[in-house]
Parts: structure tokens; sequence; C-alpha cells
């Protein structure tokens, strides 16, 4: 082959495997999928927040949760900064208080991003009652896991307190049906006080008592007098009639719970006005049924004020 012809062909031969490499590296850079370089980094979810018991709060911040249920519904708000994260399993720990997280026993929740999420303490793992849990938190989303939540106390309660030991009053004396010409004491419109004596078992869980006057409503709906710190309360009640009266009074725990009720029957005397407030330190009194006439005192230039009829007063 004349040296021209050789020369050309060896150019030839260094071109083709240039343009062969470019053409393959093409083909690689199409199966790369585009910005897959730049791809955007999983961050860990958020720490959960606004955990709650039963729907009842439940942070450092309250006062100690009381739960009425052993098998509760643990909550929780989950959430992640990846906005094409779409859903998110958080965990909660359960564990009786002064015991170390690894005795821990755990329930598992789905939920979309962010949003609440919702985990029941299933029957195997009943809860025990009068005893303290601690409960806390952790969002994950598949790859990454966030961070603890604050940690919770609540404390469980399922067992109703006894009710009160004893009502009793010395404005209203309780009615005695061995003695059925009993006329009552007392009288409508005139305030007595009653005292309430706190079930002998469990008087420091006592945080008051629900009370009705002749009235059908429930412990639920019915007003409630606070407990002193010993469990005992006194309350006062003004009869609108005379006649016979039944208090009923219900003690209330801090959990919410109602005991049975305890009835207080009473006599209220008829012919009784209503008390009638006084000026001043004097206080209050009633009118007695027995009306007496009393001169007030004399006015200058002789004149004496008209005799007034009125029932006299009586302290109470």
């Amino acid at each position: 082959m004349p040296y021209g012809k050789v020369q050309r062909a060896q150019r030839t031969a260094h071109v083709w495997p240039a343009t062969a490499a470019a053409t393959a590296f093409g083909l690689v850079a199409a199966m790369v999928p585009a910005g897959a370089a730049g791809a955007a980094v999983n961050q860990r979810p958020d720490r959960p927040t606004e955990l709650a018991v039963d729907g009842r709060p439940c942070s450092p911040q309250t006062a100690r949760t009381w739960v009425t249920s052993t098998t509760p519904v643990l909550t929780a708000w989950g959430s992640g900064p990846d906005a094409g994260q779409q859903s998110l399993s958080t965990v909660f720990s359960v564990r009786r208080a002064g015991q170390p997280p690894s005795t821990a026993d755990t329930v598992h929740g789905t939920s979309a991003n962010p949003a609440t999420v919702h985990a029941a303490v299933p029957a195997a793992m009943a809860l025990e009652h009068a005893t303290s849990y601690v409960v806390r938190a952790r969002t994950t989303d598949g790859t990454a896991d966030g961070p603890w939540s604050v940690p919770c106390r609540f404390q469980v309660d399922v067992v109703a307190p006894d009710p009160p030991a004893d009502v009793s009053s010395i404005d209203y004396p309780e009615y005695d049906p061995a003695d059925p010409n009993n006329a009552g004491r007392g009288g409508a419109g005139i305030p007595g006080v009653f005292t309430i004596t706190p079930p002998a078992l469990g008087a420091q869980h006592i945080v008051g008592y629900a009370y009705t006057l002749d009235s059908g409503i429930g412990p639920g709906s019915a007003p409630i007098a606070p407990a002193a710190s010993g469990g005992a309360a006194t309350l006062e009640l003004q009869p609108t009639r005379d006649g016979h009266h039944t208090l009923r009074v219900w003690a209330r725990d801090a959990a919410g719970l109602f005991s049975t009720a305890i009835e207080y029957e009473f006599v209220v005397a008829a012919g009784s006005e209503a008390p009638v407030a006084l000026a001043g330190p004097a206080g209050r009194c009633r009118w007695t049924a027995s009306p007496v006439t009393r001169p007030l005192p004399q006015l200058s230039a002789g004149r004496i004020r008209t005799p007034q009829t009125r029932s006299p007063c009586v302290r109470i």
C-alpha cells in the first residue's frame, strides 16, 4: 500500500474508538435518572408533641394525668420535615414509674405526615390499677428515627372510691322514722350547714363531693363541694319549702370516679320565714313564728313612732 493511503487508514482507525466511546458514554448517562446526583438527603422526623392518654393531656407542665382504663389509647402529634414523606410510624414506650427504659413495653401507630397518631394499649399488656406509668414517643419514616419526646407520667385508677362515711347537720338533724311527730327544724329559706365525713379508706384520694337536694340528677351533673386536705367537706343548703327532704352525696376521686350515694333525710319545720340580713357585724337571723309588739324609741318633741308588730329575730 502506498505511504499516503497507509497514513489515512491509520488516522481513520484512531478516530473510531473515540466515537464509539462517546456513544457508549451517552448510553450510560441516559440510564441515570436526571438529578440523581443532587437527590435530597433524608431528614429525621420531628420530636413527637402533644402527648395524651385517653384524650387527657400528658406533659411535665400539667398535674398528674389520671386514667380510668387499663388499656388506654395513647396519642401524639407526629411530623417530619420531608415534604415527600406521606406516612410515618410512631412507637410509644410505656413503663412503670421508677423503672429503667429498658423495661418498657411498646405499642405502634401509623399516621399521615403531619397528623395525630393513635395506638391503644392491648389487653395482653394491660396496665395495673393504682400504678403510675411513664410514656414517651418516637417517630420514624422507615429510614431514620426521630428523637424521643419528653416523657410524661400518668396514674391508672379504675376503682371507684367508697361512699362518704357520714353526713350530719346541727341545723337540720337527720330524720328519725321512729319519731313520726318530728316537726322538723329551721324553715323554708333558712340555710343550714351540713358536714360530710370522708370514707374510712382512701380519704386522701377524695377531692370533692357531688350533692343534690330532692333532685333526680346524677353525680356527673351535680354541683361539687371541694374536700379539705383530710377529705372532709361542708356545704350550706337553703331549703325552698317545708316538709321532708333528701340530700344525696357522692364522693369523687382525682380520676373523676364517683362512689355510690349516701342519703341524708331531714324535715324542715313549717311556718318559718326566710332569714333577713342584718347590717354590720350582727350577722344574719330568722324571724320566729310568734309575733310580738315592740314600742320604738321616743323621738324629739315628744313624738313617738308607731309601734310595729313583728317576730323577734333569733341569731343563726
